[in-house]
């Protein structure tokens, strides 16, 4: 998950990996402007993968932490 707000969007890439093939699937991705991280949050949550781990820009500690109180715990 990459962290965006105006001139940048934010984008989420939704992806699953077999190992043992050594594949990557990338089965959605989501990008927009203009949202606040709560509103992030509530979209990993309707996409159903608020539990799987998420790994986001480290850049952006602050915005990780309010989206894990939103309730994407796993998300680092």
């Amino acid at each position: 998950m990459d962290f965006g707000y105006i001139n940048d969007a934010s984008a989420l890439i939704i992806s699953r990996i077999d190992e043992k093939n050594k594949r990557i699937y990338v089965v959605d991705e989501f990008y927009q402007t203009g949202l606040l991280n709560d509103e992030l949050a509530n979209i990993i949550i309707y996409e159903g993968i608020a539990k799987e781990v998420i790994v986001a820009d480290s850049a952006e500690k602050k915005s990780i932490d309010e989206i894990k109180r939103a309730g994407v715990p796993r998300i680092k």
